[in-house]
């Protein structure tokens, strides 16, 4: 897949180089979160966000820390708006950031205490006073 990217952020995603070319006359193509990076190094500090905010289903940001960490955002979001990837179109993603392993949740450890209602002890009932008379 090829993306585009046009002077006034409107993004296009194409087959091939060809099919780009032959549709378009002024734009910029990437294939991977690294192209999209290189090409952000010549783009103003805030155009990244401006993409980013104009995509669907996304919390709009003010700005990224870095052009890489705003690219590979850019291309994560681009590629899970695709209806379908082929699995041949998994070694394209090689590129990207390495995502963290899904971490699971810590087990509750056991207690040698008695949970709190169990710890309460019953209340004698109050003694009765001798009086003096």
């Amino acid at each position: 897949m090829i993306y585009t990217i046009e002077a006034d952020n409107n993004i296009t995603t194409f087959a091939s180089p060809k099919e780009a070319k032959a549709a378009m006359s002024e734009y910029e193509q990437f294939a991977s979160a690294k192209d999209l990076a290189k090409l952000a190094g010549n783009w103003p500090a805030n155009r990244l966000a401006e993409i980013w905010n104009s995509l669907p289903g996304v919390k709009p940001v003010k700005k990224f820390t870095d052009r890489i960490t705003g690219a590979n955002r850019v291309w994560g979001a681009l590629r899970s708006q695709l209806p379908e990837v082929a699995a041949t179109d998994t070694a394209e993603t090689a590129d990207t950031a390495p995502q963290a392993a899904p971490v699971e949740p810590k087990k509750e450890k056991a207690s040698r205490h008695r949970p709190r209602a169990a710890r309460k002890r019953p209340q004698a009932a109050p003694r009765a006073r001798a009086r003096e008379s």
